[in-house]
């Protein structure tokens, strides 16, 4: 990334108590577009990442946008291991998967559970990416349709988003790269 400038690298490159998955859920922390670009041109940054739902006015013609999709059944499995890791590496406690996973998601299911955030486990197991990208952590579990799938692509699309798949990036990287004017 020679000549980028980013946004806190002690942070994963999100604006720190902005951007983070852990301001998933904060409306509070959100800011409309106008201070985003305020903020990034003051300081120079030139790359941020946002690792939660954004809202529409959120969005800035200013900035390029991306997201990285993945294969469902790799992005459950690797949610699901980050936590375990975190966990144990950093919170210093056990998270309990359960090993029924369909039993699991049915409680859910049948308790009309509704997340609010992305930091309830089962819901990395709930069509995960469609809820970010459409703001859909309102929906309870199992509900998530096509209107929403819909919501999400209409996103993207009005948004100008690059779009790229991460198990492509092999064969797709150097286009990517090439795009963002990266070496």
């Amino acid at each position: 990334k020679r000549n980028e400038r980013v946004v806190a690298p002690e942070e994963n490159c999100n604006w720190k108590g902005h951007d983070g998955y852990q301001e998933s859920g904060k409306s509070y922390t959100r800011l409309p577009c106008a201070e985003r670009a305020r903020q990034f041109h003051s300081r120079g940054f030139t790359y941020g990442q946002v690792e939660r739902e954004m809202d529409t006015d959120e969005v800035c013609d200013e900035f390029r946008y991306g997201v990285m999709l993945r294969e469902p059944l790799s992005l459950m499995n690797s949610l699901v291991n980050y936590e375990i890791w975190y966990n144990e590496k950093f919170a210093h406690k056990h998270i309990n998967i359960p090993g029924d996973m369909v039993d699991w998601m049915k409680g859910k299911i049948d308790h009309q559970e509704v997340p609010g955030d992305q930091f309830s486990n089962w819901v990395k197991m709930d069509n995960f990416q469609t809820r970010v990208l459409a703001n859909a952590f309102d929906v309870p579990a199992g509900q998530i349709s096509s209107e929403h799938l819909d919501r999400a692509r209409a996103f993207l699309q009005d948004n100008a988003f690059m779009v790229n798949i991460l198990e492509d990036l092999p064969t797709q990287g150097e286009n990517l790269f090439n795009e963002l004017g990266w070496k």
